[in-house]
């Protein structure tokens, strides 16, 4: 199944917001992004709380 990326998140699993690359009002493809890039980054980054997901770094 093809996800429009224009779709906003939203009503998607409640459950993602626990990820600390997901916000409210993000699109499919800003997740898709963010998803990416939090698996990407060493895991010390994000045990120690070091990690700034991308929407927080462009703001």
């Amino acid at each position: 199944m093809m996800v429009d990326q224009n779709e906003i998140i939203d009503d998607w699993d409640p459950l993602l917001l626990e990820y600390p690359f997901v916000r409210k009002g993000m699109t499919a493809k800003e997740y898709d992004e963010e998803k990416a890039y939090y698996f990407s980054r060493p895991i010390d980054e994000i045990k120690n709380g070091t990690y700034i997901p991308l929407w927080k770094q462009n703001q």
